[in-house]
């Protein structure tokens, strides 16, 4: 009986490391700009492949490494980046929209969803916007939906 508890207590720690919420104040591994650059290539296809933010590792790769080294991504062309992550779910431009910056092009990339990417501000879901301003990325920054 005693074996059993311990089980189910394991089991409830890893569900709530699996589905708890992004600690913003702690960061594990803070990268250079090459260091990051080097991890964004050599996982970019585990990145890809988790396209429907389904599998947990844009959700890790995300905190771990973009909300933690993100900002050292700053000025680096963004052509160069999206070859890495491939195609955004969402974007939004100042051609369409007026609030922007001319040039301003913003891409979401959800990187976790308790359903499907599509209801990308269901509440718990895990975003991550880039900011690219006339073709050079200006911002990364990572958010949790909270309603």
């Amino acid at each position: 009986m005693k074996g059993r508890a311990s089980l189910v207590i394991c089991l409830l720690g890893l569900l709530h490391a699996s589905y708890g919420q992004i600690d913003y104040d702690s960061c594990i591994i803070k990268l250079t700009k090459a260091q990051l650059i080097t991890e964004i290539a050599r996982y970019s296809e585990q990145w890809k492949n988790d396209s429907l933010a389904k599998n947990g590792f844009r959700k890790f790769f995300g905190k771990e490494f973009l909300w933690c080294s993100g900002d050292q991504l700053k000025g680096m062309k963004w052509n160069e980046l999206r070859t890495y992550l491939g195609r955004p779910h969402f974007f939004y431009d100042s051609k369409k929209y007026s609030y922007l910056q001319k040039g301003q092009v913003n891409y979401r990339y959800v990187l976790f969803a308790y359903r499907s990417y599509r209801q990308f501000k269901d509440l718990g879901n895990i975003i991550l916007d880039i900011t690219v301003l006339n073709g050079m990325v200006e911002r990364v920054a990572l958010q949790e939906v909270d309603g």
